[in-house]
């Protein structure tokens, strides 16, 4: 006859299995994002396999009753949590008709600091969806906990949200001191690379890794704490987030009608001042595009808000790409599109996709041995060493300045999977690597 062992434990082990699951499955639940939904998933495979194995060598081992218990209550406990994990990865992601933004409450380590962590996030939501464009644009979601910025990332990258408002506040007396933080995914962080090629138009490529998302950081001291009511939240923080999500909406209402962009970017001037350079940089390039009656228009007006406070690479790259398809229109002349990719990199510093498209602007001025410096520069920086455009604008700046041995190493690397078969005719041109041959095997790169 088997041994129970008896079951003198089980009503400790049940209380204590009680406690652990009142904290682990509203945690679970309300912030499945500390995990990816793929690892919740692959915890869930396991957890089934463990669970397999476990009742197998349980039952070959002949185990007692007590140890049953136990084993099925901790597969239990660890079985609900990971099942809590994905139901709150299914409603964070539920889907929307429109861009998803998330408001987090702030973190806070007093209980007072965490009713004016609650009072900030209700009021802020209240004003943002007071906005008329902006609820015509966004979803606005509230959080139930407090994030981080590596989880508000996963929340961008794993959600269709466009950004994430989280932060800390701090309380001492009448007065709160927020540290108000946004994770922003602007328009071009998902979409395609631009190419740029003269004379033979402009080439979309997709990118191989993700764009950084914008982070910014702003700080309100002795904010008085009546003000946290009402759709009037009255903080530099609170302007910050309506003008950056007005900007945004105007974006996506671009599909509607140019008086809603108009309207939306008018409302987000009023506080441009709270707004950072680069919010400013995406609200001045928008505004130029939809105001402006031609591309010259549209150029002298960003090229103004640039020297003025809005020196962003995101507006000198946006100058950059309109200047180029002014250039194929034949109303841009050739050195000011240079001279827009020029401020980019300036602006930038090691921005890759500024440095890329300079490259791209001085192959079209026909000075590839400096072009050939920039996109080196460009497939320095990590998020473009495994680009295959970017190598390609190495081996044709190369083949130009006559190095048709550095042109065949930085054609070869375009053998990978996805590469056109241009790139393909472009290394089988060069293999001979005789200058003679080459001068007629195929036509000089540009």
């Amino acid at each position: 006859m088997r041994d129970t062992g008896g079951v003198t434990g089980v009503p400790v082990l049940l209380r204590v299995t009680w406690a652990v699951l009142r904290r682990a499955l509203p945690y679970a639940a309300r912030r499945p994002f500390v995990f990816k939904r793929t690892s919740w998933i692959l915890a869930l495979l396991t957890w089934l396999l463990i669970a397999a194995g476990t009742i197998v060598v349980s039952g070959i081992l002949d185990a007692r009753l007590l140890a049953w218990v136990v084993i099925t209550t901790a597969l239990l406990v660890v079985g609900t949590t990971i099942g809590a994990g994905l139901v709150g990865w299914r409603v964070v992601r539920r889907t929307s008709d429109k861009a998803v933004a998330f408001v987090s409450p702030s973190s806070a380590k007093t209980p007072a600091a965490r009713d004016a962590s609650t009072n900030q996030q209700e009021a802020l939501v209240a004003r943002l969806r007071a906005s008329e464009y902006i609820s015509r644009a966004f979803d606005i979601r509230t959080l139930k906990s407090p994030v981080t910025r590596s989880e508000a990332k996963t929340l961008l990258d794993f959600t269709t949200a466009r950004v994430v408002f989280f932060g800390a506040v701090r309380v001492a007396g009448g007065a709160a001191r927020y540290q108000s933080e946004l994770l922003v995914r602007w328009p071009g962080a998902n979409e395609p690379t631009t190419h740029l090629r003269e004379g033979k138009g402009a080439e979309d490529f997709g990118r191989r890794t993700q764009v950084p998302d914008w982070h910014e950081v702003s700080v309100d001291v002795d904010q008085p704490l009546e003000r946290l009511v009402g759709e009037s939240f009255e903080a530099n923080h609170a302007d910050r987030a309506e003008a950056t999500l007005l900007v945004l909406a105007a974006d996506l209402l671009t599909r509607d009608d140019d008086t809603s962009v108009e309207a939306a970017l008018s409302k987000a001037q009023r506080f441009r001042g709270s707004l950072s350079t680069r919010s400013r940089a995406h609200l001045d390039s928008l505004n130029a595009v939809v105001t402006a009656p031609d591309v010259a228009s549209a150029l002298a007006a960003m090229e103004e808000a640039g020297h003025r406070d809005a020196n962003d690479p995101a507006l000198w790259s946006a100058a950059t790409l309109l200047a180029f398809y002014g250039m194929l229109e034949g109303t841009v002349p050739r050195e000011r599109h240079l001279a827009f990719a020029r401020e980019a990199v300036h602006s930038a510093g090691d921005d890759p996709v500024a440095r890329y498209n300079f490259a791209e602007a001085l192959m079209g001025a026909e000075r590839p041995e400096e072009a050939r410096e920039e996109f080196e520069r460009a497939a320095a920086h990590e998020d473009y060493a495994n680009r295959h455009y970017v190598h390609f604008g190495i081996g044709a700046s190369s083949y130009n300045v006559g190095d048709y041995r550095r042109a065949l190493a930085a054609y070869l690397v375009c053998f990978l999977p996805g590469c056109s078969r241009e790139f393909f005719r472009a290394a089988d041109c060069l293999a001979p690597l005789v200058p003679p041959l080459s001068s007629w095997c195929c036509p000089r790169q540009r």
